[in-house]
């Protein structure tokens, strides 16, 4: 989930897209027109783009500044946060000329409102870090109504991440994510993900990071916990085994004082970041199962459902039943209630 991932010509699996377009009322030319390929996009003029320097946002047809407009809409908080406030203004100032233009400027009208309303009503304002302490009144956090919001509120949670508990880490960016997931956003910082288990680890170097942070350690009792956690790894099943070690050695280092020390603390780095470093979509299809909303499903049995189930469930989502690497990608993102849907008309079940 990458916050540079601005147009279509980066959104190679179309998830973005469908995400920004599944609620909206579409005019027929965007209905009827072809996905674009990102090779299509870069052979077009500089001309034809919103930003002809970077060549993004294409606006020389209706259907291409309409579907620049939403990703431009949704995007624009991230732009702003890069780029400036000029330089958004600019971009939408040439898509709603580009529209004025084609003469669809009600329908990006159309579509701005409908964003904007359905943010603000469907969605009620949740706190992600909630907990409480024994004896206290709970503890409520980063409060979220719209995607601007959960935006903002993840990257200041996760810059000061190193201020909570572990396991309200952990539960903290889960509520991030979920709420990413309504909201329909796809960009939140790495370790925040990481925390929230949408990263697999590098098991092959856990070992050696176990050592090189034992190396640290000036306590016996610690240093033989690290050693009998190091060679216990081959009996590890799954990624909360792999989350429970990361927790271990970050209690231990906190009770050394390790994280106080700055220099020491930049050399270990946050044990999650450190052993989580795979982004699960990255190696799915490299997997015997994709997991989709704590279900798991095996990759043979999604590669065998007809093209026809996966439209009659999710809509026209980019999902390719000859492409493993699709499907892993794009299912995790569709609605828990359309994976249900999805498994009663192709009898598909989880392992």
């Amino acid at each position: 989930m990458s916050i540079y991932n601005f147009d279509a010509s980066t959104d190679y699996s179309g998830k973005e897209l469908y995400s920004f377009l599944r609620d909206a009322d579409l005019p027929e030319y965007v209905k009827t027109a072809e996905l674009d390929e990102g090779n299509e996009i870069k052979r077009l003029p500089k001309m034809a783009f919103a930003d002809s320097a970077r060549m993004i946002y294409p606006i020389n047809s209706p259907s291409r500044v309409y579907v620049s407009n939403a990703y431009f809409m949704n995007k624009r908080a991230d732009i702003v946060k890069l780029y400036g406030e000029d330089y958004a203004s600019q971009l939408q100032s040439n898509i709603e000329k580009a529209a004025e233009i084609f003469e669809i400027t009600e329908d990006l009208k159309d579509y701005n409102s409908h964003r904007n309303e359905k943010q603000a009503a469907d969605y009620v304002e949740n706190y992600m870090v909630d907990f409480a302490i024994d004896g206290m009144p709970t503890v409520q956090m980063y409060p979220v109504k719209t995607a601007q919001d959960l935006s903002e509120s993840a990257e200041a949670f996760t810059q000061n991440i190193n201020k909570f508990p572990f396991q309200i880490r952990v539960k903290s960016a889960e509520n991030f994510v979920k709420a990413a997931e309504e909201l329909g956003v796809d960009d939140l910082p790495d370790l925040l993900m990481k925390y929230a288990g949408m990263y697999y680890p590098d098991l092959g170097n856990l070992q050696h990071e176990i050592w090189r942070r034992g190396t640290k350690l000036t306590k016996e009792a610690h240093k033989q916990v690290y050693e009998s956690m190091s060679k216990d790894l081959s009996n590890m099943t799954g990624l909360k085994e792999v989350m429970k070690v990361a927790e271990v050695l970050f209690e231990i280092e906190n009770m050394e004082g390790l994280y106080d020390n700055v220099k020491v603390a930049q050399i270990l780095g946050d044990p999650v970041d450190c052993i989580f470093t795979e982004q699960i979509t990255k190696i799915a299809s490299d997997l015997s199962y994709v997991e989709v909303h704590g279900d798991k499903y095996k990759l043979s049995d999604l590669t065998k459902i007809s093209k026809d189930h996966y439209e009659e469930a999710f809509g026209d989502c980019g999902i390719d039943p000859n492409s493993p690497e699709k499907i892993a990608d794009i299912l995790p993102t569709m609605p828990r209630s359309d994976v249900k849907l999805l498994e009663e008309i192709s009898g598909l079940r989880p392992i």
